[in-house]
Formats: structure tokens, sequence, C-alpha cells
């Protein structure tokens, strides 16, 4: 069992079937919220819920992932939350805005399961510490 077992872990993704494995799948360790887009995700978090970790796809409709990261990131509550990027467009994301927006980790789809679960261990470790 991983050390984190019950954090909670925010899934942004607008692909029914990817946000349904990512669910299954990291909620055999973890709390799962999932949301289908950017706009979704704030409504959550704005009721007073801060998540350990996001998962985040960059490509969706009404807030994608880039406006997601910049609005997260410019906020006072959430600005800290740590993120992993799982995404079909990963040659999108330069250097410079994985630095400028804290991005952990990125994952292109597909992906392996176990490497997003080691990801998901080592970037919770490292918030924890």
């Amino acid at each position: 069992m991983p050390a984190h077992s019950g954090s909670t872990i925010l899934v942004i993704e607008d692909q029914r079937a990817m946000r349904y494995l990512l669910q299954a799948h990291l909620g055999r360790h973890f709390e799962v919220i999932a949301c289908r887009d950017g706009l979704e995700a704030f409504a959550w978090m704005a009721a007073g819920h801060i998540p350990a970790l996001i998962v985040l796809d960059l490509s969706m409709p009404r807030l994608d992932g880039f406006a997601f990261l910049a609005q997260l990131r410019a906020s006072g509550w959430y600005r800290d939350v740590p993120v992993i990027v799982v995404s079909g467009d990963v040659d999108d994301l330069s250097e410079r805005q994985r630095r400028q927006w804290r991005i952990q980790a990125v994952l292109a789809k597909p992906f392996d399961p176990q490497t997003l679960q080691r990801a998901v261990e080592q970037v919770l470790t490292a918030a924890a510490r």
C-alpha cells in the first residue's frame, strides 16, 4: 500500500474513458475526484476542497489545461498544489511553461499505469517534505 494512501487526487480529464481509467487505477489507493474540465475542477475546489495532487489533461473544452494552470498558480489558495500533466499534447508544453507553472511530472498518452503510480508517489512524497 502506498505511503500516501487516502490522499485526495483531483483528476481533470475530458475524455470519459480516460477519466474512468485514471479514477479506477488511482482509486485503488487514493480518494479520486474526477472532473471533466478546469471549470468543473475550480467549482469543486471553491467549495472548500484542496487536493493533495492534481492530474491534469491539457486539451479540454471550456477551460483547458493551460488556462487552468495559469489560474491555479495565480491563486492564493491553490498555487502550491502539485500537478502531474497526463496529455497527448505534451509536445505543446515548453520547458519554460513547465518551470513557470511548477509542473512536477509530465506523462504522454498513452502511458503505463505503473509509471503514473510511481510519479504520483514521488510527487506526494516530495510535497510532504
